[in-house]
């Protein structure tokens, strides 16, 4: 026998001490004022999980009246950058090294930045890269890169030079299902060989 419905009449996040809160209510497919759907509550919780900034998510519904629920829902955040340094020796390109880091949840809103560098006598790249997911508050996703290769000597034979660099556009779609997304990516490089032996 079905039980009465409730309608949601806040929904409260507990526990996020990075990551901005808007950035956790935009991945809700529940929200306030709604009938309380058990399946819209898993899905939302799906979406939050996806993201991959939280070691753990805890929803717990609240009856406040005989026809509506209030809903809290706790965050545990968890490390996400990640950095990377490193230093040697090669016989081929004397004193090499790297340096990068990896930030998923840029200052906590939701952004990714990244960005290395590796150096040495005959070899030395650089990149960096930022996506914006939700772009203009909508599930639009935009992103740009840029990237820079030099490389040559007597190892190789030749000398290259690779400068290029990226746009990416993405959306969500609701058709066939909201779980479809398109991405289109635009990418222009300029390569320079010279200097053969």
């Amino acid at each position: 026998t079905e039980g009465n419905q409730f309608n949601v009449r806040k929904i409260t996040i507990l526990g996020n001490s990075s990551t901005k809160e808007r950035v956790i209510r935009r991945e809700f497919v529940l929200y306030p004022g709604e009938t309380f759907d058990v399946n819209k509550l898993r899905r939302s919780m799906r979406e939050l999980t996806i993201l991959n900034y939280f070691s753990n998510i805890t929803p717990d519904v609240q009856p406040v009246s005989d026809s509506e629920v209030d809903l809290f829902v706790q965050v545990e955040e968890k490390p996400t950058d990640n950095a990377n340094v490193s230093a040697g020796y090669s016989e081929r390109d004397g004193v090499i090294g790297a340096i990068g880091f990896t930030m998923p949840n840029f200052f906590g809103n939701g952004q990714r930045f990244s960005l290395d560098w590796n150096f040495g006598y005959y070899y030395r790249s650089f990149s960096v890269s930022f996506t914006e997911p939700w772009m203009f508050n909508t599930p639009t996703l935009g992103g740009v890169s840029f990237y820079d290769l030099n490389r040559g000597g007597n190892y190789y034979g030749f000398t290259e030079h690779v400068t290029g660099g990226s746009v990416r556009l993405g959306r969500r779609f609701r058709w066939p299902d909201d779980y479809t997304r398109g991405d289109w990516i635009y990418k222009l490089e300029r390569s320079l060989y010279d200097d053969f032996e």
